[in-house]
């Protein structure tokens, strides 16, 4: 414990001034616990949460959980992040550049300007407690996804946005997408071509890439 606090700056003489009977280990079988996939509300009200500050009290029920709406719902619009941050340690600050973030906001405004703005939306919620980076909506029922990488390369890019993107659109057994794209800044490759085509050939998942240009600050139209 004393080396946790010396690795962010705390006085671990204060620490050792606290008593060894105040302390307590919480152990449980692992049997006994059970991890969402991600974390749900309850009300503060349920008659299952009965404990104090700092103090655990024995469980007499499991509390009503609410729970996800379980459906992928469009909705149009952009909601905003910050673009920039400030971030403090130990007196010292620096200036952190949310690139994704700005991506986000420049594809939406370009893609707008093409499709309507009843029609694009950013962080659209899957209805199991994630989001999708970019949504638009060209016709009926027919959706592309987006996943903004700033991964090094467009290899990487491709490899964590693919997951996402594959859980966004059919999880558990859904079909929410046409159309499943990545989007970075890396130039794409030979490699990274064959690759995509391979996956729409063989296993039929429509994966597809296009390269956000930072000059210009836009996708460019090549979709490969």
């Amino acid at each position: 414990m004393e080396d946790q606090l010396r690795s962010v700056g705390a006085d671990v003489r204060d620490f050792r001034k606290i008593k060894p009977e105040y302390f307590a280990v919480v152990r449980f079988r692992p049997s006994s616990l059970e991890l969402l996939d991600a974390p749900l509300e309850f009300s503060r009200n349920d008659p299952a949460v009965r404990a104090n500050y700092y103090i655990l009290l024995n469980q007499d029920k499991t509390p009503k959980l609410i729970s996800d709406n379980k459906k992928f719902m469009f909705s149009p619009g952009h909601k905003g992040k910050k673009s920039s941050a400030e971030s403090s340690y130990e007196g010292h600050s620096s200036s952190i550049d949310l690139v994704q973030n700005q991506i986000q906001t420049k594809i939406y405004r370009q893609f707008v300007k093409k499709f309507g703005k009843n029609n694009v939306g950013t962080e659209v919620d899957t209805g199991y407690r994630s989001q999708i980076d970019v949504v638009v909506r060209e016709g009926k029922k027919k959706f592309t996804f987006y996943e903004i990488k700033t991964s090094y390369s467009v290899r990487l890019s491709i490899r964590e946005a693919l997951a996402q993107l594959m859980e966004y659109a059919y999880y558990p057994n859904n079909n929410n997408a046409q159309k499943l794209v990545v989007a970075s800044q890396n130039a794409i490759t030979k490699e990274a071509r064959v690759y995509l085509k391979n996956l729409r050939d063989k296993f039929g998942i429509p994966l597809y890439y296009q390269r956000y240009n930072p000059e210009k600050e836009s996708l460019e139209d090549a979709m490969y």
